[in-house]
């Protein structure tokens, strides 16, 4: 039965027939609860673009697919922190970067949009920090180790995503997007 149910959600999944794979799925995991089964359903939430949805099913979850399911789902949702930790666990360094090529490709979008947020974060809080200087008539000396601090910041997460597209190449040079990444980058 479980073979039956999970050949009717990758049928429906195929025929882009989202609503009934969810509803099969749910089914399927209600039925044969497995890590297995919550990535398939996580799947169908994510091709509904559903990434909520399949952020709840996969939060704690352990195996590689289920952890780059987790981070794809997390970046949907701008949780870049978090889709950080699932691809590249802090307390097990030793672990791979799940899914290869498409892994690496994902945690340097990752770092890439970290980029972008972090130089947005600093432009306002630097025209706040300027206006509140300029209203209150206030010198302030340590401005330079706060441009110093962001500069390193950034510089390290190019670095970072630098590398993580160039061994998402290394490791399937047909990988067109993270050309197209590096490109952007310069």
């Amino acid at each position: 039965m479980e073979a039956i149910l999970v050949e009717c959600v990758e049928k429906s999944l195929g025929l882009m027939m989202y609503r009934n794979a969810i509803f099969m799925c749910q089914r399927l995991c209600a039925q044969f609860p497995s890590e297995i089964n919550s990535q398939l359903l996580a799947t169908c939430f994510l091709q509904s673009n559903q990434a909520y949805s399949a952020y709840h099913i996969l939060k704690g979850t352990q195996m590689a697919q289920s952890r780059y399911l987790f981070a794809l789902s997390c970046f949907h949702m701008d949780l870049l922190s978090e889709a950080e930790a699932a691809l590249c666990p802090r307390n097990d360094p030793a672990s791979e970067v799940p899914n290869g090529a498409a892994g690496h490709y994902l945690l340097g979008l990752v770092y890439r949009h970290c980029l972008k947020s972090a130089y947005w974060f600093c432009c306002g809080y630097m025209e706040l920090l300027l206006f509140w200087i300029y209203d209150n008539d206030i010198l302030f000396p340590k401005l330079d180790l706060f441009w110093l601090t962001a500069y390193t910041g950034y510089t390290d997460r190019l670095k970072s995503a630098i590398h993580h597209f160039n061994q998402a190449l290394s490791l399937d040079p047909l990988l067109w997007v993270a050309y197209e990444e590096l490109c952007i980058l310069g």
